[in-house]
């Protein structure tokens, strides 16, 4: 899916009160809307959360575009998101 066909996604999960919640749930769907910014932003929030689902991020399709950002490659290093 490229970035900025997701907006349905999007929508879903912040009218969604279980998902509207969770950090990382709002960093995949605004990952999937394209926006970088809250992508990232809900990323780092996530790994202040502690959420365990951080692990599984370099599997997901719709963070495929943030690869070249400084600021993913900076979690890479830190272990927040994992290398491989």
């Amino acid at each position: 899916m490229k970035p900025g066909t997701g907006n349905g996604a999007l929508q879903r999960v912040l009218e969604d009160p279980r998902q509207n919640q969770r950090a990382l749930s709002l960093a995949s769907a605004y990952a999937f809307a394209g926006n970088r910014d809250k992508a990232m932003q809900y990323l780092t929030q996530a790994y202040i959360d502690r959420d365990p689902r951080l692990q599984f991020v370099r599997a997901l399709p719709q963070y495929c575009f943030l690869w070249g950002e400084s600021r993913i490659q900076r979690a890479s290093k830190e272990d927040w998101i994992a290398n491989d």
